[in-house]
């Protein structure tokens, strides 16, 4: 009876020491989207298919392609007069630079990427670039959109990459 009770002790301590299965949820992420675990610091970037992840895990989706509307905001010219501007911008990410946003913003950042990140490299390449063409020559779109793309697409490639820009320079 002895060993018995032993031995009943003993097999109770040991299950704990297995250790509980972990309660995982099953995701679908779309073909048009990617999603990034979090968990305990670190991050992981899904591709579209089925997953399983641990219910205490955070996911976010996000979009591959999207555009970002920017209306009303100023430039200045290499003749330094400000002019008013309206940009539409379709763009597209990639797992590695959903990663690099998901490392540098966090999980609270990743959310608001578009405002956190996508805006202000924008506006900071635009503005560099807008600094290059004259009042006139802004205003009557005598610009080479291709070089504003290309400033665009420099300063974002590490966070997205730019597929179509609409641009329009207008004075108030």
């Amino acid at each position: 009876m002895r060993t018995l009770i032993l031995f009943l002790l003993f097999y109770s301590l040991s299950i704990p020491c297995i250790g509980n299965p972990k309660k995982q949820k099953e995701i679908l992420i779309k073909n048009n989207e990617i999603g990034v675990v979090f968990s305990n610091y670190k991050s992981t970037v899904l591709e579209s298919g089925a997953h399983k992840i641990d219910v205490n895990n955070r996911l976010v989706l996000l979009n591959q392609t999207d555009s970002l509307p920017i209306k009303d905001f100023d430039v200045l010219s290499s003749n330094v007069r400000s002019l008013y501007c309206q940009l539409s911008l379709n763009y597209s990410l990639s797992s590695k630079q959903v990663e690099n946003m998901a490392n540098f913003l966090g999980v609270d950042g990743l959310v608001a990427y578009k405002e956190r990140i996508l805006v202000p490299e924008i506006l900071s390449a635009l503005r560099e670039i807008a600094f290059k063409y004259t009042h006139t020559e802004l205003e009557n779109g005598s610009y080479q959109l291709s070089d504003i793309e290309k400033g665009i697409n420099d300063q974002l490639k590490k966070y997205a990459s730019v597929e179509l820009v609409d641009l329009k320079f207008y004075e108030k």
